[in-house]
């Protein structure tokens, strides 16, 4: 992974790099595993007859049982203390707001995955980005630091190395790629405008 480079022309921003062959690979199964693991919670939401009618779809009110999936699709709040009825209003109106939002949470998370994977080179190569785009490769990035995060445990505190033998190192150091190339990116964008 090359460092992003913000050229400004006449139709606005443009966010180019340039990705190796095997680093192209990895992105695209990584969103395509990212994707489907969205779309089993998709498809697992209840059946709601009204949405012909009004159009909106309705989510799961039940928190993922995944633990990456919780991580992409956390509780919108949290009790203010231990009380057993503060926990319980703050199921009730997660379990509301989840039904509401998740559909719309989740369509957003494939769209950008989905850009990432329209606009990534086939075999690895140069690529260049609208600022959309480079937005969209931002988000679905950090899902996937996110998903290989809860996977690996990261914490605040690292790890910042496995030995090399670890049946996670592979992992670490792909999680750290993509925190660079995330970096480097956003970087871009906060570039001078």
């Amino acid at each position: 992974m090359r460092k992003w480079k913000r050229v400004d022309t006449a139709d606005g921003a443009r966010f180019r790099s340039a990705l190796d062959s095997h680093e192209a690979a990895l992105l695209k199964n990584l969103v395509a595993s990212m994707i489907g693991l969205l779309e089993e919670r998709e498809s697992s939401s209840p059946h709601d007859e009204l949405e012909q009618i009004t159009g909106m779809k309705t989510g799961n009110s039940e928190p993922p049982d995944n633990a990456t999936l919780q991580r992409l699709l956390p509780d919108f709040t949290k009790p203010n203390d231990g009380a057993t009825a503060d926990a319980e209003s703050a199921d009730s109106l997660n379990a509301a707001l989840r039904s509401l939002h998740e559909p719309s949470i989740i369509d957003a998370k494939k769209v950008a995955a989905q850009q990432l994977l329209d606009t990534l080179p086939a075999g690895g190569g140069k690529l260049e980005l609208s600022e959309d785009a480079a937005h969209a490769w931002t988000s679905a990035v950090n899902d996937l630091r996110l998903a290989l995060g809860t996977m690996l445990d990261i914490r605040p505190d690292g790890p910042d190395r496995l030995p090399d033998d670890h049946p996670l190192a592979a992992h670490l150091d792909v999680y750290q790629w993509l925190t660079v190339l995330q970096e480097y990116l956003v970087l871009a964008l906060m570039g001078s405008r």
